[in-house]
């Protein structure tokens, strides 16, 4: 999500999955089928440095993008908010998590079974 309205909107009346390494919030759209769903990541200065927010926001990134969903399929504009223990976080368990969240969200793709 490129526009910070669009951003504000999903935080503020999406549906809330919280995780132990991130919360997502989670809005549907109601566009036409061609739309894919749009990601947002976002990590407040209390979780330390910048450096320490880009790595947090680097990993959950390329966590979610294994498990996106393909377009065409449930668009929905999704927030996804840092917490400070995805950093130290094994990537097993975060790409675990991001999948269970994903498929709680009905936005998950790839190649994740949601049962």
């Amino acid at each position: 999500m490129a526009a910070g309205r669009d951003v504000r909107k999903a935080v503020a009346s999406g549906r809330r999955i919280a995780g132990s390494f991130c919360v997502l919030r989670v809005l549907r759209r109601r566009s036409g089928g061609g739309s894919a769903s749009r990601f947002a990541y976002i990590a407040s200065k209390r979780q330390g440095g910048s450096v320490e927010r880009n790595r947090m926001k680097r990993r959950l990134r390329e966590a979610v993008r294994a498990f996106a969903p393909a377009p065409g399929s449930a668009a929905g504009d999704v927030a996804v908010i840092c917490r400070k223990e995805a950093l130290r976080a094994p990537w097993s368990a975060l790409c675990a998590e991001v999948a269970q969240s994903l498929c709680a969200a009905g936005v998950a793709g790839g190649p994740v079974t949601c049962d």
